[in-house]
C-alpha cells in the first residue's frame, strides 16, 4: 500500500466514476434523460447499491479502528498515570499507535469526501462506540498491550481481506468488461489500494 500523502486524490473524478457505476446500474430500473445523475445520486434518498453499501461499510470500519487506537491509546496513558505501566514497550506502542491514527485519519477523510453523507450507514455511531470499548477495555482490564495489538490486527484484516479486496474485485469485474487495457475506475482503484 501507498501512503495517502504521497497520492494525489482528485474527489470530483472519484465521485464521477461512483456515479458512473450507479447510473449504470440504476438506469436499468429507471429512465435518466432529464435528470442529471449527479444530482440524483447525492440525493439523501436515493437508492443504494451494492458498492454503495462496501463503502459506506469502509467508512464505518475504518471509523471503528480509529475508535479502537484511540481507546487503547487512552487505556495506556491512564496506565501510565497511575504508575502501572510496563514502561519502554508501551511507549512504543503509543508511539505507532500515534502514527497509525494520522494516517487512518486521513484516510477516513478522504473517504468521507467522497461519499454523500446519505450514504453512511446508521450504524457509524456505533461502530466508534464500540471501538472505544475494544481499544480501552483490555488495556485497562489486563494490562498488557499486547491484546489491543491483536485486536487492531484482526479489524484491519477484516478490513482488508472483507471491504477492500472485494470492492477492488467487483471494480476489476467491471473493467474486465470494457476494452482492454482502459480501466473503469482508475482513481477509485487507486484510492482503495492506500
Amino acid at each position: 500500500p501507498v501512503s495517502p500523502s504521497k497520492v494525489i486524490i482528485d474527489r470530483d473524478k472519484i465521485l464521477s466514476e461512483i456515479i458512473s457505476i450507479w447510473t449504470a446500474r440504476e438506469s436499468l430500473t429507471r429512465w435518466y434523460w432529464c435528470i442529471p445523475p449527479k444530482s440524483e445520486y447525492l440525493k439523501p434518498n436515493a437508492k443504494w447499491h451494492e458498492l454503495d453499501g462496501r463503502l459506506s461499510c469502509l467508512v464505518a470500519g475504518t471509523a471503528g479502528l480509529l475508535s479502537v487506537y484511540r481507546g487503547g491509546m487512552s487505556g495506556l496513558q491512564l496506565r501510565g498515570e497511575n504508575g502501572r505501566s510496563n514502561g519502554r514497550k508501551e511507549e512504543i506502542v503509543l508511539q505507532l499507535c500515534r502514527d497509525q491514527l494520522t494516517k487512518k485519519e486521513v484516510q477516513l477523510e478522504v473517504w468521507k469526501a467522497i461519499l454523500p453523507e446519505g450514504k453512511y450507514t446508521k450504524l457509524l455511531y456505533f461502530y466508534q462506540i464500540s471501538g472505544i470499548a475494544l481499544g480501552w477495555i483490555p488495556t485497562i482490564i489486563t494490562g498488557n498491550h499486547r491484546l489491543m495489538c491483536a485486536t487492531i490486527d484482526v479489524l484491519e484484516t477484516i478490513l482488508e481481506e472483507e471491504l477492500r479486496k472485494p470492492i477492488l474485485k467487483e471494480l476489476g469485474a467491471i473493467s474486465a468488461k470494457k476494452e482492454e487495457g482502459e480501466k473503469e475506475c482508475p482513481n477509485l482503484i487507486k484510492l482503495l489500494q492506500l
